[in-house]
């Protein structure tokens, strides 16, 4: 009688919490307030979905465990790439032909001084001072330039590869921690409708107490499913917008870096580099961002920021440093940043139609049904305890059913950010007037919003067509019973009837004979 049960199978462990001293209670009042305090905790454990989360959760695990493998491949590639690139550009640079063309540039002497008087060349600070250095051979014409140009995208490449591959190890330690919190809620959760589900199968003996508990349970049971299918819903598309409102975000703020870039003096490189580097940190992050969103709608097709156009911009950042070298290049790459904010910009206010329009509206319908389902079995199953303990003690006991909340409203995870510096996650959520100027940037209507399968799945209508029988299948239960009902009366009344009839034929008979 309403004990929710562990969906993969597992033997759920007994907690402490809450249990039956000794393992029995009596029918009284003690069982009618534990019965209504468990009501409460249970619903305190539920807001949260804990098992559902959970269940998310354990898949992200799985899902990211196997990305890293395949990540650390790709950064081990990356980095002999970029080995090969810079022994490349080192071998031309040794070149007598490209000495000659360096003495005739003025450079080959700078650079022969720097090293014979045991100075550095460049900022030796990892990634940097390669750039730096690869900059200063980019400047030289033909071959020289084109494998400069080619190294430093590669060396680039190396550098997201790496860094994408630590955000994901951070993500997955960041989910192993949540996992462990998760079991133990659920651990508990458990232990409570177990020790629910104990108490009334000792006051009814494991049977229903009425036929309305059973209808009232069952109605119950079918709308905490749905509700269940739209709360997963509803936490990975709000997953989604926030994580697309922050890519969005970061690709205003590197714009805007970019821009800065066209201001910097070209002879100094390291400020230059520096504000190209927040540039691509910022690309890269909303890139992961944009990607992260589709992999909690992945049954659903972006209108924008598709993955070719993520691609597309990631191909676009790997050639940053050497975009910023010519005013070309640096237009060629602003206009992709540009085009790629705005879509995102589109994104954002698609996924947020969805969600206030859609997923919002269905998720107050359904936990006020559940509420309103949830208070009827209660108040039932208060009649009934009552009932029982006048039964066995022969006395009334009273208890108020106090309105329990049970709305359900999962938390968003910012750990699955891909951060950067200045942007406050906490404070994402973009206001209407906002939204409206965004859907100005472009040059036509938002996408059409997706079908109720892509956002709650094919299992929804299912529960829908099941809730649907069964709710007419109770309905003629209850026409027949009441059908029976009359019947039965109608009976009853009859031979009232006929007994009264029968009575008033005596009587008139009983006084012809005295008057005769």
């Amino acid at each position: 009688m309403g004990c929710e049960q562990s969906k993969d199978g597992q033997a759920w462990a007994h907690g402490n919490h809450g249990e039956i001293p000794n393992g029995k209670i009596e029918v009284g009042q003690e069982a009618l307030e534990r019965y209504i305090a468990l009501e409460n905790e249970i619903a305190k454990l539920e807001a949260n979905s804990p098992r559902m989360v959970l269940e998310h959760k354990r898949e992200q695990l799985k899902q990211i465990t196997f990305n890293i493998t395949d990540q650390e491949v790709v950064v081990e590639s990356l980095n002999e790439a970029a080995v090969r690139e810079k022994r490349d550009v080192d071998a031309l640079e040794d070149d007598p032909d490209t000495k000659q063309l360096f003495l005739d540039q003025g450079t080959w002497e700078a650079q022969q001084e720097k090293e014979i008087l045991g100075q550095p060349n460049n900022n030796e600070d990892g990634t940097k001072g390669q750039v730096l250095e690869m900059q200063q051979a980019n400047n030289e014409p033909g071959v020289v330039e084109e494998s400069a140009r080619e190294a430093m995208a590669a060396l680039n490449s190396q550098e997201i590869a790496e860094t994408e591959l630590s955000n994901m190890r951070d993500q997955k330690s960041n989910l192993e921690a949540e996992i462990v919190s998760l079991e133990l809620d659920v651990e508990q959760l458990q232990s409570l409708y177990e020790e629910q589900e104990t108490i009334l199968d000792r006051i009814f003996g494991g049977a229903y107490g009425s036929e309305d508990e059973n209808h009232l349970e069952s109605s119950l049971d079918q709308h905490e499913q749905m509700r269940n299918r739209i709360v997963e819903a509803n936490f990975k598309w709000r997953q989604a917008q926030l994580m697309v409102d922050y890519a969005y975000k970061q690709l205003e703020h590197a714009v805007t870096k970019w821009t800065d870039v066209q201001t910097i003096d070209p002879s100094n490189l390291e400020q230059r580099y520096a504000v190209a580097s927040e540039t691509r940190n910022n690309l890269v992050a909303a890139s992961q961002n944009i990607q992260g969103a589709q992999r909690y709608l992945s049954n659903v097709q972006f209108p924008y920021c598709a993955p070719p156009e993520v691609e597309t911009l990631n191909k676009a950042t790997a050639y940053i440093f050497t975009d910023m070298q010519t005013p070309d290049r640096h237009e060629h790459a602003m206009e992709c940043y540009t085009i790629t904010s705005k879509r995102c910009g589109a994104l954002l206010q698609w996924i947020t139609q969805v969600v206030s329009q859609t997923i919002s509206r269905d998720l107050d319908d359904i936990n006020a049904k559940v509420k309103e389902a949830s208070m009827k079995l209660r108040t039932e199953r208060v009649r009934l305890i009552k009932e029982k303990v006048k039964e066995v003690m022969g006395k009334d006991v009273d208890i108020a059913v106090a309105d329990v909340n049970t709305d359900v409203k999962v938390d968003l995870n910012l750990n699955d950010l891909a951060m950067t510096e200045g942007i406050d996650p906490n404070s994402l959520t973009l206001t209407a007037e906002e939204l409206k100027a965004l859907g100005l940037l472009l040059e036509e209507d938002l996408a059409p919003p997706p079908s109720q399968t892509e956002v709650f799945g094919e299992q929804m209508e299912r529960l829908n067509q099941t809730y649907r029988e069964d709710a007419d299948r109770v309905q003629r239960q209850i026409e027949e019973s009441r059908e029976r009902m009359h019947q039965k009366l109608e009976q009853q009344l009859a031979v009232r009837r006929q007994r009264r009839a029968r009575k008033n034929i005596e009587a008139k008979e009983r006084e012809a004979l005295i008057a005769s």
